[in-house]
């Protein structure tokens, strides 16, 4: 009877004992390091606890039913630990079963904190704080693919991220870096974008800029700096792109051409007439916008072009282009000779212009009508015409006849005087001899 007794007790205490030393659960454990699996409490690993009692695995020869002696080791206070693994957390816990990424705790994520063991199961901003902590720069956010934890600024999700800006640093570790990843900022901070370098000035350094990475930093909105300059050093708002295949039909005007090749001496900053083209005349090809800025023949070819008939010379007073043979100004034309319909180009219309050719086409002159007899029609010669249409050289026809109809080398009136004088000179000696 009383060993009995002594058995029961003997039972008894062994319960209670399992009870108040908090025994694990059945868990797989998992092996110490080079460690080949012999029994429980040989083969797994434990954490090691400073300033307490350490975990150990109750002995036992089947890997798969291990269990934590006592659980107790892991709530002790005043201890730090290290080394915990999933398998130690699941024995004692039945919520917080996986072992913190750090080893020092069990917490409760949807999945081990341990990549390998966690496998195909996507990370998410819960889990990764769980794991790994929500210190700051700890890798506490989940990667926008769900591949990896990250430590930006804010969460990678866009949602939950909220009003704080997007930074390059940001971009690239919630969406990776590699070809073609959007891992770099928009130049407002509103989103991560694809361009093929940073979106900051100063970090881009000497990468050229290209529409397509303008777009993306700067957004395609009206008025938004979309376009790359035509030399790639910035981008600009024009109002389409600078690069002439890319912008098709769209007319370029002064303003597009500032802003895609700048406002520099000699810059083609000024689009051409027919909006065809940027050219860098020295003011505006625009009447208006030119202001009181004289026209020159290489400003007028910039701004007409030099096919034919094109106004591609200035006139002689700056004021406008027009489209004669050859240039208004005389030591430019060279030998080539003058006509009504160039003069009148070049000097205007206007009475008192020069607006006829000489007849020897040297000169644009001013007479009342064409130096051209065809041309010139019924109007009258005078002398004065005739001296402007021949000049007055010995024997030049500077005279007109006394009828009008056309230019002589004798005046007219001057001969009519002469043998006036000699008609007199005789009736005077014949009244002499008969006195």
């Amino acid at each position: 009877m009383l060993n009995k007794t002594l058995l029961n007790c003997l039972i008894l205490s062994q319960l209670i004992a399992f009870v108040l030393s908090q025994s694990g659960i059945f868990s797989f454990c998992t092996l110490k390091s080079g460690a080949s699996f012999t029994d429980c409490s040989e083969s797994c690993a434990v954490p090691s606890i400073t300033g307490g009692i350490q975990c150990s695995w109750a002995s036992y020869g089947v890997q798969s039913q291990c269990r934590i002696n006592d659980c107790s080791c892991l709530t002790q206070s005043s201890t730090s630990i290290s080394g915990l693994n999933d398998s130690v957390c699941s024995s004692c816990q039945s919520t917080n079963k996986y072992a913190n990424t750090a080893g020092s705790s069990c917490v409760a994520p949807s999945a081990s904190c341990n990549q390998t063991a966690r496998g195909s199961t996507k990370w998410t901003d819960s889990d990764c704080a769980k794991c790994n902590g929500t210190a700051s720069g700890a890798m506490q956010y989940a990667s926008n693919d769900g591949s990896s934890c990250v430590a930006p600024s804010a969460s990678c999700n866009q949602t939950t991220r909220g009003s704080t800006k997007w930074t390059d640093s940001d971009c690239a570790q919630c969406n990776g870096t590699a070809s073609g990843a959007m891992q770099y900022a928009s130049n407002d901070g509103s989103s991560c974008v694809a361009a093929s370098a940073s979106c900051n000035q100063t970090t881009r350094g000497s990468t050229k800029w290209i529409d397509s990475d303008c777009a993306k930093c700067y957004g395609t909105a009206s008025g938004a700096m979309q376009y790359a300059s035509n030399d790639g050093s910035s981008c600009v708002a024009a109002s389409a792109s600078c690069n002439q295949t890319a912008r098709g039909s769209t007319k370029w005007t002064d303003s597009d051409c500032a802003k895609c090749n700048g406002t520099a001496s000699g810059a083609m900053q000024y689009a051409s007439n027919d909006g065809s083209s940027c050219v860098a005349p020295s003011a505006s090809c625009n009447q208006t916008a030119r202001g009181s800025t004289k026209w020159t023949d290489s400003d007028c070819a910039k701004c007409n072009g030099t096919g034919s008939g094109a106004m591609q010379y200035a006139s002689n007073d700056g004021s406008s282009c027009v489209a004669p043979s050859a240039s208004c100004n005389q030591t430019t034309r060279g030998s080539t000779k003058w006509t009504d319909s160039d003069c009148a180009q070049c000097n205007g219309t206007a009475s008192g212009s020069m607006q006829y050719a000489s007849n020897d086409g040297s000169s644009c002159v001013a007479p009342s009508a064409s130096c051209n007899q065809t041309t010139r029609g019924s109007t009258k010669w005078t002398d004065s015409d005739c001296a402007k249409c021949n000049g007055t050289n010995t024997n030049a026809n500077q005279y007109s006849s006394s009828d009008g109809s056309q230019c002589q080398s004798k005046n007219a009136s001057g001969s009519s005087t002469y043998s006036g004088s000699i008609i007199f000179s005789i009736l005077f000696a014949l009244s002499v001899l008969l006195i």
